[in-house]
């Protein structure tokens, strides 16, 4: 391979022109430094000068060239540099401390190219060492990220500022009678109450086995798609073959196992309701992965390469206990604790949601008379409850208590009741409390809106 010779980039004159401004005027180290930093000067003793002047602005002291020139002796770095006449240099390279800002972007910008080459180098230098795949695609994706975090530092800002972004946004929901916004559930009490799911936001559908935690993910997931807004689905527990089959029955409305038991005739009939079920299906853009113990890293590595072709506005994530390991964790508390920084981690830098689904504590099932769940009864609850920006649990009463059992309640045939466990951000449910019902038919599948009233909360 030849050897590349192509000039790394810099430019002296804006370095230069930017330390100069900095010594001519009081206000302009403030203004520089929201956009560099000293470690972005690519001669070294440029950035020894751009360091001595942040620490005496740290100190708050006066910076001009007879400071920065005694701080730079005591130092010992002066006479390397080239003395106070070097100094001197740079106010004369300085054209008018007015512009300081743009001569700090086009030195912001040559260290950001420089910091890409470097990582691209390190990304090329792992693949001619025979580095595993894997092993590579993970480093190769946490330096691109930390490049992209780079760029996208937050800085400070004044709330006027940053309310006059928001402003025409704030208005037109004001005026649109606090209608949900984000992504869509599909579900319209669930949206009411959450006002939809919000970019850069996690949603946990938590319960234990048999509550309809993966079905709801999926019912969400396809109305998105008839909506426009695609989800991305990573499905650990259920292949493709199974997610087609919950989605399809469901769809056509069909109880396979007792289609299974019918006539010909009944089975030839369901056959022409799947097949255009099927058809309606495949039309919708909805991206599936079911790698088992797929681990975040992973994830968002594939989740950036859809978003460079396709506009992704939610992703799916089931459920979250079987999740690969980033890092070897010592716990299972850990190891959670681990995964759900990752899936943060994602929904921030692809600026979607997440919904995730949990398992709950047995103790849901064991030792409460009432098997509605509570915040505490989510698995390794710490990080999850933490990092969580919405928990939903589900319950069916009809679960715990069937048909000719001490309980049971007609009125809550097909009924999910959905409890709103945590919730930074939302509006009321127009039902009261924070919980709301949809119909689920669990021997099709089927989920919808919930007519009518909700059934009786039971007494014990």
């Amino acid at each position: 391979m030849a050897i590349d010779d192509r000039q790394i980039p810099f430019s002296l004159e804006a370095e230069e022109a930017t330390l100069g401004a900095m010594l001519l005027d009081d206000v302009a180290p403030a203004r520089v430094f929201e956009i560099v930093s000293e470690k972005d000067f690519y001669r070294d003793k440029n950035r020894w000068v751009a360091e001595t002047i942040r620490q005496l602005q740290l100190r708050d002291e006066a910076i001009n060239q007879i400071t920065v020139a005694h701080e730079l002796g005591k130092a010992g770095k002066l006479e390397v540099l080239g003395g106070s006449a070097y100094l001197a240099s740079l106010l004369a390279s300085c054209p008018t401390p007015i512009h300081a800002e743009y001569y700090a972007r086009i030195v912001k910008k040559c260290s950001q190219q420089r910091e890409l080459i470097i990582a691209a180098n390190a990304i090329a230098e792992m693949g001619y060492n025979g580095i595993e795949p894997s092993e590579a695609n993970a480093k190769a994706l946490r330096m691109i990220l930390e490049l992209k975090q780079e760029g996208d530092k937050n800085k400070m800002q004044l709330f006027g500022d940053f309310a006059l972004e928001y402003y025409p946004e704030f208005i037109e929901w004001i005026e649109g009678r606090f209608k949900p916004q984000g992504v869509l559930t599909g579900f319209k009490d669930l949206d009411q109450i959450l006002g939809g799911l919000k970019p850069g936001r996690l949603c946990i559908i938590a319960g234990r086995p048999g509550m309809g935690k993966s079905q709801l993910c999926l019912q969400i997931a396809q109305r998105c798609a008839e909506r426009g807004d695609i989800p991305a689905f990573f499905s650990l527990e259920m292949g493709k073959h199974d997610l087609l089959h919950r989605l399809v029955f469901a769809a056509a409305r069909v109880n396979e196992q007792k289609l299974r038991r019918g006539n010909d005739e009944e089975k030839e009939a369901a056959a022409n309701v799947l097949k255009d079920k099927l058809s309606e299906l495949m039309a919708l853009p909805m991206w599936f992965d079911d790698t088992a113990s797929v681990n975040t890293q992973t994830a968002q590595l594939e989740m950036l390469q859809l978003l460079a072709k396709n506009n992704i506005s939610i992703m799916f994530f089931d459920h979250v206990s079987l999740a690969g390991d980033t890092v070897k964790s010592g716990n299972e508390v850990q190891r959670i604790g681990e995964i759900m920084r990752g899936l943060k981690k994602i929904a921030k830098v692809c600026n979607i949601p997440i919904v995730i689904a949990s398992q709950m504590s047995r103790e849901v099932s064991k030792t409460r008379r009432d098997h509605r769940p509570r915040l505490e009864d989510l698995r390794s609850s710490g990080d999850l409850e933490q990092d969580a920006d919405v928990v939903l649990g589900l319950y069916r009463h009809e679960y715990y208590f069937p048909k000719g059992a001490k309980g049971y309640q007609q009125d809550c045939k097909n009924f999910l009741e959905i409890l709103v466990l945590k919730q930074r951000m939302g509006a009321g449910n127009p039902r009261g409390g924070l919980s709301t019902g949809i119909f689920y038919n669990v021997e099709t599948g089927q989920m919808g809106d919930w007519y009518g009233d909700f059934p009786a909360k039971e007494v014990d």
